[in-house]
């Protein structure tokens, strides 16, 4: 166990870049994917979108928290984060007009969107809540 938790130490950015793009590739495809939707799972699609960009942003923002190379991107990961899950959405929403199987959907953009700003929101305020009670113990 506490060889792992070295090797971790020693290789973590590598390992949250390859888990960043596991499941960006997962997301591109699951994205192309024929799809055949029935009234009920309509719902439960937009579901589907906020958690998977929800879960996007978080990985991004780690990713971009714990580089150190852009200073810029370290110093803001939660608007590059949001900005970068956003614009990935509203590409594979744009990619889904080229496919027969798929349609653009503004409220899948709107789903996606809305997770990436809750993440951040419970990043910041976690933060926050983590700073206060580090600091009155």
């Amino acid at each position: 166990m506490i060889r792992m938790i070295k090797i971790f130490q020693k290789y973590y950015l590598y390992i949250i870049y390859t888990v960043l793009l596991i499941y960006s590739i997962t997301l591109i495809v699951l994205s192309s994917l024929p799809l055949n939707p029935s009234p009920k799972s309509v719902y439960f699609d937009k579901f589907q979108h906020f958690g998977a960009y929800a879960l996007l942003t978080f990985i991004l923002y780690l990713a971009l928290k714990l580089q150190n190379r852009i200073l810029l991107l370290k110093n803001n990961p939660a608007l590059f984060a949001a900005l970068i899950a956003f614009s990935f959405g509203f590409i594979m929403e744009i990619q889904q007009l080229l496919l027969t199987s798929r349609t653009f959907n503004k409220y899948d953009l709107l789903a996606n969107m809305i997770g990436s700003i809750l993440m951040i929101l419970i990043i910041k305020f976690g933060i926050k809540i983590f700073k206060v009670i580090r600091t009155s113990t």
